[in-house]
């Protein structure tokens, strides 16, 4: 059965590795996921208790492919997964931007960041807009 997570879900890929010396300094794991219109490379991080994570946050619906290798063990990994349309109230992944001392950090979406650039000329705070 192929997994499934929504738009803008956590992906996480759990494996063993090595635990000799010290495995939080001594190896590194990353993991490349490939989707229609994405490829990104991530860095993944040792657990604890001799389990390797690697963790992925995907853009788009559809297939994703992934592969997660590295000196934490001789073994390379592969699978893919689903991602499903985002549900009512995701709307994608806040970036915290700081807009000024006066007002409260305003988080920013994909989907408002152009509203939000309108919203904030309007305010007369054109010379402290960064984008």
């Amino acid at each position: 059965m192929q997994k499934s997570i929504e738009c803008w879900g956590m992906f996480e890929f759990a494996c063993p590795g090595r635990t000799d010396g010290n495995p939080f300094t001594d190896y590194e794991i990353h993991g490349i996921f490939s989707g229609k219109k994405e490829t990104v490379r991530v860095a993944g991080f040792y657990d604890g208790a001799g389990v390797y994570k690697v963790r992925f946050m995907p853009s788009w619906p559809g297939t994703y492919r992934y592969t997660v290798s590295g000196s934490f063990s001789e073994e390379t990994y592969q699978g893919q997964f689903l991602v499903t349309e985002p549900s009512k109230g995701n709307h994608s992944r806040p970036w915290i931007t700081h807009c000024s001392i006066q007002r409260v950090d305003v988080y920013r979406t994909a989907e408002n960041t152009d509203e939000w650039q309108k919203q904030y000329r309007s305010e007369e705070h054109t010379s402290e807009l960064q984008s």
